[in-house]
């Protein structure tokens, strides 16, 4: 528990600092630290952290068996390219763990690197960014790119938040999902918005729900007890909701492209949040979907709401949000179905 415990409270000690204003030109200084410690904190992680731990090192072993072209084609192709070639030098997946953990993260400091209060907005994401990290590393790094790739969307760069979503498929191809947000009108009819609804539409029924059919047929019971969709369903439907709410308090300190974007991408979570309860079978779909959803609340507590906010107010509001999120994480952590595979935490130690 104490290294989860401390690299947050350095992270959240980070923020306050940045907040005072003989602090605040280091901004870039403390923030660039953060994304290194944290890397190496989930690069040098023990192999033996996370559900599916075992899985990964099976598939990485693997890899020597196979040529490239068979391992950048049986599944996301980033990753398993990575492994491929990693695997040519060392059958050690430590070698794995640590590009694909400065990949996120540095993706996610790009994007919080942008934001008015780069330092909050960085502690905000990073208790679960830690968890999805250990837990899903390809969606992780595609989530991370997905959010850089908000910088675009949000200023109307269409063309390069499309080139960043096409990255993002690479490390795990449910990214694609993310077109929809190149759709202009949804009341205008256009051949364009059609053929991307579509494709998003499809890709979301192919990757998120016919594959865990079959599983979820096998293991009905299992996920019927399961927790984990609505509770991570509700950690992203607050600020959703909130940002609904006081809209018309935050609409004033956005451009008119912000506020439809994030308008949009909050009602999207708030309609996800409630298909979990249109049918057992979207129980993982919607897990995995909320997955993305990180980059969002980051947007809506770290960036919009908090310029609502005037005076001493920021710093109450600040540390209300730094409380709520350490003990979510640690409701999380030891409240789980699974938190046995994330303690204790464990570094890697040498064969």
């Amino acid at each position: 528990m104490l290294p989860y415990f401390s690299i947050l409270s350095f992270s959240a000690l980070t923020a306050f600092l940045i907040y005072d204003s003989k602090y605040r030109k280091y901004d870039e200084v403390f923030i660039f630290l953060l994304f290194i410690l944290v890397s190496l904190f989930l690069g040098f992680r023990s192999i033996e952290i996370g559900p599916d731990w075992f899985s990964y090192k099976e598939l990485f072993q693997n890899q020597i068996n196979f040529p490239f072209i068979h391992s950048i084609t049986i599944g996301d192709p980033a990753y398993f390219g990575l492994t491929w070639i990693v695997r040519r030098f060392t059958d050690d997946i430590l070698y794995v763990n640590i590009p694909m953990a400065f990949i996120t993260m540095y993706f996610y400091y790009m994007f919080c690197k942008f934001q008015k209060y780069s330092a909050f907005s960085f502690f905000i994401g990073l208790p679960f960014l830690i968890l999805f990290i250990i837990n899903f590393p390809r969606q992780a790094a595609a989530m991370t790119i997905i959010a850089y790739s908000m910088k675009y969307i949000l200023v109307g760069s269409k063309k390069e938040y499309l080139l960043f979503i096409l990255l993002a498929t690479l490390f795990h191809k449910t990214a694609i999902v993310f077109l929809v947000l190149l759709v202009d009108d949804l009341e205008k009819f256009k051949i364009r918005n059609f053929l991307l609804l579509s494709v998003a539409m499809i890709s979301f029924f192919l990757l998120f729900v016919s594959k865990y059919i079959s599983g979820y047929i096998l293991n009905f019971s299992t996920y019927m007890q399961s927790s984990a969709a609505h509770l991570k369903g509700m950690i992203y439907l607050l600020p959703a909701a909130t940002y609904l709410i006081f809209y018309k308090q935050i609409k004033y300190e956005m451009s008119l492209e912000e506020t439809f974007i994030i308008k949009r991408l909050a009602m999207i979570i708030i309609f996800s949040y409630f298909l979990i309860f249109l049918h057992p079978f979207l129980y993982n779909a919607m897990d995995r979907l909320f997955i993305y959803f990180l980059p969002i609340e980051v947007l809506i507590f770290g960036n919009y709401l908090i310029r609502a906010i005037k005076g001493n107010q920021i710093l109450m509001y600040m540390s209300m949000i730094i409380v709520y999120k350490f003990v979510l994480f640690f409701v999380w952590l030891f409240l789980g179905n699974k938190s046995t595979f994330f303690l204790p935490f464990k570094f890697y130690t040498l064969p």
